[in-house]
């Protein structure tokens, strides 16, 4: 008997991934629609749909929930997934007040008194700059816990209740945010001493501090931007900024790498403190961003590499950095920010960093202020999505804002590749990306009736995680084809794949699903000549773009 042959065909261009520059947004919160910028939505009382000059962001890396830190309505709102991605959505939940019509600020426990800068860890747990209550609170599993809940742990404070601004070890002065690396260190930007504070092992402080109402059982560990503790001059009474010095730090990021990112917004210029957890009390930073020098205050005008008040910041997953350039109504972006930061500090005579890319204005000397989705007011901070979806949140002025806009990385930037072979150390089809299959073959030849087993990878090839989903096609009389997924052990998806369709979810970047591909000639097409047609198709459920390989089984009289 002659043997069927199994042939698969593979092939596709590669194309470009990423922005573009001054594109619009997609969806906008606190507003019903982008033209819009009214305190409140224009209600007497806030709503779970609206805001009032936000001040903060952060989104949940274990649930994908997003929390806005609505400032002068002195509430976080808690929007669910599928809500942060809505245009005028509704709240599901309410920190800081009892329900969603109620705007009050105060010392209570479960109050805020103008929250600013919002975390949310890697465990899940949500931490608050209560800015004009002079403390940072602590709430566990932020994302389930009920409206009006209390928080679960203080730093900055000896009890829940009271307001105690300072500047030693154990107290703040208005803080505008925080920040929390892997390690467990929490970092507070403290607005009003012009320092921020390091508290190792955060967590554990903050609940045994919160637990004993006498006494303030959690100190900082070190501070930066002064040269000891009990000390709050901004850029410490020398008059002009210098390496070590700060005057009003706002926000706080920390980078993959676990280094701190420190706006520090009345010097106009950001600055970069590599292994920060190490360093010693007032020790200067490594590099800087918005400025020619250390000893050099903003510039003036709008140029791409200044800042007029620099606020938030996010690391994306590709690792760019995005910063809210506050009164020039822009969001930057710098797509090797440490290099550029440590080239920055290197050269004192020139502003060496320059933006690679730009969201709100049409170009790098505009700084006008507008309601529309591609327009931008007065931003402060950003969060981000593996996906890499960008929220900007905008405070009110005299032209509105009040806002969060969701900007879209461009569809290309997501690219499902799949790669497919008789080995998994030998693999066709990397890069390519069609709709038709064709370009590039694998074959294998089965004697006797035996089944041929393919090893097929679907990758993530785009610059972002992904959710991608695969179709396979049906078997025929004279071919049975079986598809397994290999995640753990083998597990049959033939029916997913052949019927509907099979998701793989979340897929970071670079990463790569196996499964297996099984073919058997069914009795049919002993001593005939049989054909079977196989297509495979993996499609990215972000961007849609699809690739394709198509297989062709023949059994040779």
């Amino acid at each position: 008997m002659l043997a069927p042959i199994l042939a698969i065909a593979l092939t596709a261009p590669l194309a470009r991934a990423g922005w573009t520059d001054a594109k619009a947004a997609v969806s906008v919160l606190g507003q019903s629609d982008f033209g819009l910028g009214q305190v409140n939505g224009g209600g007497a009382a806030p709503s779970a749909a609206s805001l009032n000059s936000p001040g903060g962001i952060a989104r949940d890396p274990i649930t994908g929930k997003l929390f806005v830190c609505d400032t002068e309505n002195n509430r976080i709102l808690r929007f669910s997934s599928a809500a942060a991605f809505a245009t005028g959505a509704a709240a599901e939940a309410v920190l800081g007040q009892s329900d969603f019509a109620t705007a009050t600020g105060g010392g209570a426990e479960a109050k805020f008194n103008r929250p600013d800068g919002v975390h949310v860890d890697s465990a899940g747990r949500l931490w608050v700059a209560d800015t004009d209550q002079h403390r940072v609170l602590m709430y566990l599993n932020a994302s389930t816990i009920a409206s009006g809940a209390g928080p679960d742990g203080l730093l900055g404070s000896p009890a829940l209740d009271l307001a105690m601004p300072g500047n030693s070890a154990g107290h703040m002065t208005q803080p505008r945010d925080v920040a929390c690396d892997n390690a467990g260190r929490l970092w507070v930007a403290d607005w009003g001493n012009h320092r921020v504070l390091r508290f190792d092992d955060a967590a554990t402080k903050a609940l045994a501090n919160a637990a004993n109402p006498l006494v303030n059982t959690a100190p900082a560990d070190s501070v930066l931007g002064q040269t000891d503790f009990g000390l709050s001059d901004s850029n410490q009474g020398l008059g002009n900024a210098t390496v070590a010095t700060m005057n009003r730090p706002w926000k706080l990021e920390v980078d993959p790498a676990g280094n701190l990112w420190v706006s520090d917004t009345r010097n106009d210029r950001l600055l970069y403190f590599i292994n920060p957890g190490t360093k010693a009390n007032g020790a200067g930073a490594d590099g800087l961003l918005g400025v020619a020098s250390f000893e050099v205050e903003g510039a003036s005008g709008i140029a791409p590499g200044n800042f007029s008040r620099a606020l938030g910041m996010v690391f994306d997953p590709t690792g760019a950095l995005w910063v809210a350039d506050h009164f020039h109504h822009r969001v930057l972006r710098f797509d090797t920010p440490a290099g550029d930061a440590l080239a920055n500090a290197a050269d004192p005579l020139v502003n060496a960093t320059f933006p690679d890319g730009i969201l709100g204005q049409p170009g790098f000397d505009s700084g006008l202020q507008s309601l529309t989705a591609d327009g931008l007011v007065a931003p402060t901070d950003i969060a981000v999505s593996p996906y890499g979806d960008l929220w900007v949140v905008q405070s009110n002025n005299v032209a509105g804002g009040s806002r969060v806009s969701r900007f879209r990385p461009d569809p290309d930037s997501w690219r499902s590749d799949v790669l497919i072979g008789t080995k998994k150390s030998s693999l066709r089809g990397n890069d390519l990306y069609n709709l038709s299959g064709g370009g590039q073959t694998v074959s294998a030849v089965s004697k006797n009736l035996k089944k041929l087993t393919f090893f097929f990878h679907l990758q993530n090839d785009g610059i972002y995680s992904d959710d991608l989903k695969l179709l396979g096609s049906k078997g025929n009389r004279d071919f049975k084809v079986t598809y397994f997924e290999t995640i753990s052990g083998k597990r049959n998806v033939t029916g997913a794949m052949t019927s509907g369709s099979l998701r793989a979810s979340g897929l970071l970047r670079g990463t790569t699903r196996t499964y297996l591909v099984e073919g058997k000639p069914g009795p049919s097409t002993r001593g005939k000549k049989k054909s079977r047609n196989l297509t495979i198709t993996g499609t990215s459920l972000q961007g849609g773009a699809a690739d394709r390989v198509k297989a062709k089984a023949t059994t040779a009289k």
